[in-house]
């Protein structure tokens, strides 16, 4: 932090740079081989200079995870109005536009302990972004009851439609997917 009480322009930009870093040689390499030199190459810093601002690659994931989570709740404060009607779509799409760079192409990250605990948290966020709005009385009015587990299994379904979807041919939209989702939820899949 500076004399001001804010964080270093240099600070910010060296720990982006290797966060860009890992992401890079992330899609080169499975996460598991990937060494602090390797970031530190990549981010054209030394050794030293990555460990003024991070201790371990674990650090690292923990620092884009807390990224995205920020991210996470803004589109889920933008969105709210959809997810009171169970419509993920939106939502769905704007999270997918940003993790698709990330995650969608990467065949190293997509099975890591990084990207299931990005999943993890990101399903977590979800989940009590439905539950708060699911306890409003205007909810409970409008929709049965629910436990949290059964929300939880919602909100895992719609983070599911949205990995399928990124790791899929795309024939169908992520809107189209998510809608179906959302109709399978509150209308059931038997035929009339």
């Amino acid at each position: 932090m500076g004399k001001n009480g804010k964080t270093d322009i240099r600070v910010i930009k060296t720990k982006a740079a290797v966060r860009r870093s890992f992401l890079a040689l992330a899609s080169i390499k499975p996460v598991a081989e990937i060494t602090i030199k390797d970031i530190s190459d990549q981010a054209r810093i030394n050794r030293t200079t990555f460990y003024l601002h991070y201790r371990t690659i674990e650090d690292i994931y923990n620092d884009i995870i807390n990224e995205n989570l920020d991210f996470c709740k803004s589109i889920i404060e933008k969105h709210k109005d959809e997810l009171s009607e169970f419509d993920f779509a939106e939502c769905a799409v704007e999270f997918a536009e940003h993790h698709d760079g990330v995650f969608g192409s990467n065949k190293y990250l997509k099975g890591s302990l990084f990207a299931l605990s990005m999943k993890r948290t990101v399903c977590d966020i979800f989940c009590n972004a439905m539950t708060e709005l699911y306890s409003d009385p205007a909810m409970k009015e409008k929709y049965i009851p629910l436990s949290d587990a059964v929300l939880a299994s919602i909100v895992a379904g719609m983070i599911s439609v949205i990995s399928a979807w990124i790791s899929s041919d795309r024939s169908v939209s992520l809107k189209d997917s998510c809608r179906e989702l959302s109709d399978a939820i509150l209308n059931g899949i038997k035929k009339k």
